[in-house]
């Protein structure tokens, strides 16, 4: 997974074609654990660990309500899901209009 994180970003134009896709990190492995390795190698390494990182991001979403509408039956459904407050977090429903 952290390799995808040292690509370009997803649906961006490929410049080189497949022969830039090859250059991609494969793995992206911990440096601690490799400083065994020669400066160059583990210096590649190190630059593909911290890119990954700073690529990653991490969104959080807490929903209060969410609005379902159902096209494909006859009749047409809508149902709207709501956290109820005060319940900490137990959710409610109820039917609405299409």
């Amino acid at each position: 997974m952290r390799a995808s994180w040292c690509r370009p970003v997803p649906g961006s134009r490929l410049k080189g074609g497949q022969e830039e896709a090859k250059n991609w990190p494969e793995r992206v492995e911990d440096p601690s654990k490799h400083e065994h390795l020669p400066d160059e190698e583990y210096n590649e390494l190190l630059q593909n660990w911290n890119k990954s990182l700073m690529n990653f991001a991490l969104l959080v979403i807490d929903p209060i309500e969410v609005d379902l509408v159902e096209l494909g039956v006859v009749p047409n459904r809508r149902t709207r899901f709501f956290k109820t407050p005060g319940n900490y977090g137990l959710w409610s429903e109820e039917e609405l209009v299409p």
